[in-house]
């Protein structure tokens, strides 16, 4: 059993941004990721959304690597990665950055994204205290 609460830990939602599994543009793309954060929320675990750095993009466009760099920080920041499907490399570069650090890392299926559910591996992962707040910190001590 943990002994931390969801709300204290930091899920980083990666997944497709320029290109989605069937070719959807940036803008679906963040859509996607903020309907899969609001489940993440919803089951009390603290999602942070890199997908959102689409509107600064869009007011003041930065190239390709100042926006892996600013994702890298922000994942070294949080406690758990979870993927979303679709071909990726910038998800792919931060999955491979979640294995060079020991951040934990969970694929999420269509089948979770359909049924609106998180990963069963990354529930039971936490559940059983695998997964902690990287800083240790609590937000919310119990």
């Amino acid at each position: 059993m943990t002994k931390y609460k969801r709300e204290d830990i930091l899920v980083y939602v990666a997944g497709p941004y320029t290109k989605g599994p069937n070719g959807e543009p940036p803008v679906i793309n963040t859509r996607t990721a903020l309907q899969y954060a609001e489940i993440v929320s919803e089951a009390g675990f603290t999602p942070f959304i890199p997908h959102l750095f689409h509107f600064w993009e869009f007011l003041s466009p930065k190239p390709y690597q100042f926006w892996m760099d600013l994702d890298e920080k922000m994942l070294a920041r949080s406690d758990v990665m979870l993927r979303l499907p679709g071909e990726s490399s910038g998800a792919d570069q931060e999955e491979e950055f979640c294995e060079k650090t020991e951040i934990p890392h969970f694929a999420v299926l269509f089948e979770d994204m359909e049924r609106e559910r998180l990963p069963e591996a990354f529930v039971r992962a936490f559940d059983e205290g695998l997964i902690e707040p990287r800083n240790g910190v609590q937000v919310h001590p119990r």
